[in-house]
């Protein structure tokens, strides 16, 4: 099997178009934030376990932050994240937001904490409001 079929059938990508399209999505990701292209940026760890990976990218100069979550597991993942505890600036009240999901999709810190739904098998990238 091609390194292509492989890499679709990793991210469940059902054909050629729709991979060129989702990996299009994500560098405009990258090139629209701060935090995820910035190489000055420091890297955080808030969860790692055998199956799932959770860190944050913030550039100290300008306050940018994101968060980015895998679950590597076949069924969904739920992670609760430290972020007022391992994040300068981030207490309850603050909001990231997700935009592969659009800027309606909004999460608040509660509690000194975020907590994510994760896919099967999938990721979600936040970004500070």
């Amino acid at each position: 099997m091609c390194v292509c079929r492989r890499v679709r059938a990793i991210i469940r990508v059902p054909c050629a178009s729709a991979f060129v399209k989702a990996t299009a999505e994500l560098v405009a990701l990258r090139r629209a934030h701060e935090a995820l292209r910035d190489a000055s940026s420091t890297q955080i760890s808030l969860a790692h376990t055998n199956t799932a990976l959770a860190f944050a990218r913030v550039v100290e100069s300008s306050g940018a932050s994101a968060i980015v979550a895998f679950n590597c597991e076949s069924r969904p993942a739920r992670m609760t994240l430290p972020v007022s505890e391992k994040m300068r600036g981030v207490s309850d009240g603050v909001e990231f937001y997700e935009p592969l999901a659009g800027e309606s999709s909004t999460i608040t810190v509660s509690g000194g904490s975020l907590t994510l739904e994760l896919p099967p098998n999938g990721f979600r990238v936040l970004v500070r409001a």
